[in-house]
């Protein structure tokens, strides 16, 4: 199974005034065999590495996400 990140938007129910906060974060996502999304992470994620380097590819691995459609949690 592969994965990417990407940018994923959810939406929270109505709070008492009626307002639906929508909210963009970066996730892991999981492709099936076909490499249709499958699986999302539950939490955004935040880059990390244990050097310099490794912090750096991954952040960049996110920054390549915002050039993707943008999926909804909600249909994970």
């Amino acid at each position: 199974m592969t994965w990417n990140y990407r940018v994923i938007r959810k939406k929270y129910p109505p709070t008492i005034d009626g307002i639906i906060e929508e909210v963009l974060q970066i996730h892991e996502v999981y492709y099936d065999e076909n490499n249709n999304p499958k699986m999302v992470t539950e939490e955004g994620m935040e880059p990390h590495g244990e050097t310099l380097d490794e912090l750096r590819n991954d952040l960049n691995n996110m920054i390549k996400a915002l050039d993707k459609p943008i999926l909804d949690y909600n249909s994970f």
